[in-house]
């Protein structure tokens, strides 16, 4: 048998750090494989239960939610927080020893949606729900306009494709979000599987609907608690006056609440519900009058570093190098307080100076390098 690097030394019974990702132990780290290599039924619940509770980096949660809040306000999208009214799943078919995946975020360590599936599911509305039956032509053109084709079906002889108008960001939960284990019951394994297959009812009694069938139960993991940041924008470089972003968020709440996201959509999972509040504070305009001086310093610098990065993400051409001229002249006049504020800016500005040609990354590296000397 194969026992996994983690179980070397034959000491199995390990706990999921409160600290850890709980994404990289639910994926990795399962160690209840009994000495064939094969996971029993019975423990498959209880392995379960270690990873119950609150998952997710919060500190990470919080920059990546204020990071594309900005993003999304200098693109001239919209945002808006949805909680989860129930609970919900996402990544059910992922592969896992326990039958059941989830959809980690591999950073943050908590279950997120991704773009695309944020995107699918306001897709989905707009064409079962959005429209009339007489009013065909209009859902055709939102389809192409908003996702990039006005039907699934290549072989229509109307089909389209072009660029979608619309950027679909993934759905991140402002905090860590608490996990829990749901379990469910079906009766009739067999028909589900092989119903399709019967030669023979008194030969094959287990392959027939009924109700002498007994139940298997199916542990899984499931979010039982958590609020996500949802948001749209214009495609980088297309701010046309005639794109209606409140539409698509309109259509997003209706997808949200009616249709649910994620898995087991049919029994209730998934459904959200918007969060005005929390919306509010995401969309509320930080003024630099309402702050202190260091606080209205660091918000012209993020403004300027966010703007530059968008005006620039188009061409490959990384940060400018005005704008870190622009922060080593402002760092000059500043307190130990302040630079302790920029040094965590500069530490942004790392990740983006790999981007642009030869000669831009080393004038970028220098400039920088002397920003955190």
């Amino acid at each position: 048998m194969v026992l996994p690097l983690y179980a070397f030394d034959n000491k199995a019974n390990l706990a999921r750090q409160d600290a850890g990702n709980a994404g990289l132990w639910f994926e990795r780290f399962f160690d209840r494989y009994d000495d064939q290599g094969r996971v029993e039924d019975t423990t498959k619940q209880g392995w379960l239960k270690t990873n119950e509770g609150k998952a997710g980096d919060a500190d990470g949660l919080t920059r990546a939610t204020d990071q594309q809040s900005r993003m999304v306000s200098l693109l001239n999208g919209k945002k808006a927080v949805f909680k989860i009214d129930w609970h919900f799943i996402t990544g059910t078919g992922n592969p896992h020893p326990v039958e059941n995946g989830l959809t980690w975020h591999p950073i943050y360590g908590t279950p997120y949606l991704t773009g695309a599936s944020v995107k699918g599911i306001v897709r989905s509305w707009v064409e079962q729900w959005q429209y009339k039956t007489e009013e065909q032509e209009e859902k055709r053109a939102r389809l192409l306009e908003w996702f990039g084709s006005n039907t699934k079906d290549t072989g229509d002889a109307e089909f389209k494709q072009a660029a979608g108008s619309v950027v679909f960001f993934d759905a991140i939960p402002l905090e860590p979000v608490t996990l829990g284990v749901d379990v469910m019951t079906p009766h009739m394994g067999k028909w589900y599987e092989q119903g399709g297959d019967i030669s023979n009812v008194e030969t094959q009694p287990e392959r027939v609907p009924a109700d002498w069938h007994d139940p298997t139960p199916i542990p899984f993991l499931v979010v039982k608690k958590a609020s996500f940041l949802f948001s749209v924008a214009p495609r980088c470089g297309n701010f046309r006056e005639d794109l209606d972003m409140d539409l698509v968020m309109d259509c997003l709440a209706n997808s949200l609440h009616w249709l649910g996201a994620g898995a087991k959509t049919a029994t209730g999972y998934g459904q959200m519900s918007l969060d005005q509040s929390s919306t509010d504070n995401f969309n509320k305009a930080i003024k630099p009058d309402n702050q202190t001086p260091e606080q209205a310093k660091m918000y012209e610098l993020r403004e300027m570093f966010d703007k530059d990065r968008i005006n620039n993400i188009k061409d490959n051409g990384g940060l400018t190098a005005h704008t870190l001229k622009t922060l080593l002249k402002g760092a000059g006049t500043w307190d130990e307080g302040d630079k302790l504020h920029l040094e965590d800016l500069a530490r942004e500005i790392y990740g983006f100076i790999g981007w642009g040609s030869k000669k831009k990354k080393k004038e970028n590296q220098e400039l920088v390098a002397a920003l955190r000397s």
